[in-house]
């Protein structure tokens, strides 16, 4: 926790849960922890919960429950509605994000939360309490209600970026640290540094995918910092489906990934779109290896003109920017290939996308070559500017009048804040889901390699940016050759 910085208009409450909980309802001696935390964001308030792998697979669902705070009297909070705050996450949402609107500025609020093993509400395995101490569970302790300790700090909500929190001691490195209002941003080590990365993306456990504007691979390093090349040739060039360490590719670019970490890949000179699975087999899933071509209909007699990105949604559609085709294509989860957005061969809507994102209502974020602007592209296929005038600049401020430079990569969270990696600015920028442009790191026509907080921080022509459930930002520094995080 101590780790993390706070963002602007962010404020954070920490809540830590000690579950001694074993997959299907073994309880070991062991202790494992349950955090979930909550943050002020763009006004409303976002939860957010992170189980280890081993204590999530013993959680059927997490029940967060908000409480306002006075004079140390609890009671419910309510949303705009009149309802009471309570969030029911399931298990496969755990590392999601929950925006929770309608509290008060100036109030105080609580969270809690309760686990349960199963769909039952008899079989809760945990319930905010006092104690501040460990326990020690049996297997006997799954038949009644188990009272586990829970510590809880209280924040004042002012939409301010002012406050502290604490840490439950043992958990993890107990402070309260001073609220700077930015984020900071470091390199991550284990990047070779002759790999000049162009796409980046970042699986549930937090490997690193990127692929380099110079080679034929795709590589991977490890929250260890292990790097390797996880498929294809750095000189060989090929279509070769099968196992990764025989798979060969013809300049991949874009990446995407599921929820069940299968990857995926623009391979942009093959012209088609491929998979590499988590269990380490590539496959190719729509087009025909160097055939380029504008056919709609089944995935395997489709065809694309240099692939350049992709996104995937939780349905398990894939959003491609089919460079010179100039529009943005759909891959349906039953291998239907369409065309979403723009026309096809005519760059009046689109020239040359891409940059392409995903957020969790189906809405498609577009990035087009020299044009400036983000695109926001509805599920039925209607476009719209979502932010930039078309002018190179780097102004911050109103979506309709900020000003971008050469932006090539783009992702989206949960509650719908785009993140740009504004390539010639040399900056990392977002637009608010409120509608808002702000920098996030470096400092426009600034280029460098420095690490440090916000403005202070330096980039060479950063190429794309990935989130990871925890809300850090991986950045593709392409001309530093290395792979950035802000945290």
């Amino acid at each position: 926790m101590s780790s993390r910085s706070f963002k602007p208009s962010h404020l954070l409450l920490a809540l830590t849960l000690l579950a001694g909980c074993t997959p299907f309802g073994v309880v070991s001696q062991e202790k494992a922890s349950l955090q979930v935390s909550a943050v002020v964001k763009d006004g409303s308030y976002v939860t957010q919960a992170v189980v280890p792998a081993y204590t999530a697979s013993s959680i059927h669902h997490v029940i967060v429950k908000v409480f306002e705070v006075d004079a140390g009297v609890e009671t419910p909070a309510l949303d705009a509605e009149g309802k009471p705050l309570v969030r029911d996450i399931p298990r496969s949402q755990l590392d999601k994000v929950l925006t929770l609107d309608g509290l008060k500025p100036g109030a105080t609020y609580r969270l809690k939360a309760q686990a349960y093993a199963d769909a039952a509400t008899a079989s809760l395995i945990s319930v905010s309490a006092a104690s501040m101490q460990g326990v020690t569970l049996s297997k006997a302790d799954l038949v009644n209600k188990i009272t586990l300790p829970i510590r809880l700090a209280d924040v004042p909500f002012d939409g301010k970026t002012s406050g502290s929190f604490e840490v439950l001691p043992g958990s993890l490195a107990s402070a309260t640290p001073s609220v700077s209002g930015q984020w900071t941003v470091g390199t991550l080590p284990g990047v070779p540094a002759d790999r000049r990365a162009k796409k980046v993306v970042v699986d549930s456990k937090g490997n690193v995918y990127w692929t380099s504007q110079n080679y034929h691979a795709i590589y991977k390093l490890t929250p260890d910092g292990v790097f390797s090349i996880l498929a294809g040739h750095e000189s060989f060039v090929g279509a070769v489906d099968g196992p990764v360490a025989t798979a060969r590719f013809y300049h991949p670019t874009g990446l995407a990934v599921d929820a069940q970490d299968n990857l995926y890949v623009a391979d942009s000179w093959n012209h088609t779109v491929r998979m590499i699975s988590s269990g380490g087999v590539v496959s190719t899933l729509a087009g025909k290896a160097t055939v380029s071509g504008t056919a709609n209909g089944a995935a395997s007699e489709a065809r694309f003109n240099d692939p350049d990105d992709l996104a995937v949604d939780g349905q398990g559609n894939i959003y491609v920017a089919d460079m010179y085709n100039h529009v943005i294509r759909k891959i349906s989860a039953e291998g239907e290939v369409s065309t979403l957005a723009g026309m096809m061969g005519d760059p009046s809507v689109f020239y040359r996308p891409w940059g392409v994102a995903v957020d969790a209502s189906g809405h498609v974020y577009v990035l087009s070559t020299g044009r400036n602007q983000i695109w926001k592209v509805t599920p039925a296929g209607a476009v719209s500017v979502l932010a930039g005038t078309g002018f190179r600049g780097g102004q911050d401020g109103p979506a309709g009048t900020a000003t971008f430079a050469v932006p090539w990569g783009l992702t989206v969270d949960g509650p719908g804040n785009v993140y740009v990696a504004d390539t010639d600015n040399h900056t990392i920028r977002m637009i608010s889901a409120g509608g808002m442009v702000t920098t996030l790191a470096g400092t426009p026509t600034s280029t460098g390699s420095i690490d440090a907080v916000g403005s202070a921080a330096r980039f060479n022509r950063p190429y794309d940016v990935a989130l990871d459930s925890r809300g850090r930002l991986y950045v593709a520094d392409t001309e530093n050759k290395a792979i950035r995080v802000l945290r």
